[in-house]
């Protein structure tokens, strides 16, 4: 009885232990907004004013993939949305827009499920307007 009540604690304690893993589908939304380097290193290699006219171009193709992104979940398109999620992770992490790039990538692997592919877009068209303006700060404010 001693060796089962024994083994009965320690499989309660183990049990107790057990922590529910962080929910990593979201997990991008911690993530700063900008990559600093990749900005800073931007705007060294080419001046803030030309950094800033490339984003100027960069934010409204950002924003015309996720309206194909959103017509593609209409669609139930997997596929597509894979690709164009695969671009936008591209394009918005060689901007420095981390956060945007880390939600492309979550959305690249769950482009099968719709319910996810909603919820990651609502987040990504969030994240583009805040990442815009801060970017535009960043690189203004670069000396």
């Amino acid at each position: 009885l001693e060796k089962w009540g024994r083994q009965a604690d320690m499989r309660a304690i183990q049990e107790a232990s057990v922590v529910a893993p962080p929910d990593l589908s979201t997990a991008y939304m911690d993530a700063a907004l900008l990559d600093e380097d990749i900005l800073s290193a931007l705007t060294d290699a080419l001046g803030n004013g030309k950094v800033i006219e490339l984003l100027d171009e960069v934010w409204p193709a950002i924003d015309t993939k996720i309206s194909q992104i959103r017509a593609a979940m209409e669609a139930r398109n997997s596929e597509r949305i894979l690709q164009l999620a695969h671009e936008v992770k591209g394009v918005s992490g060689n901007y420095g827009s981390l956060r945007l790039s880390l939600a492309a990538a979550q959305l690249e692997r769950e482009a099968d499920d719709p319910a996810c592919v909603a919820r990651h877009l609502d987040r990504m068209s969030e994240t583009v307007a805040q990442t815009r303006k801060s970017a535009v700060q960043f690189v203004g404010s670069a000396s």
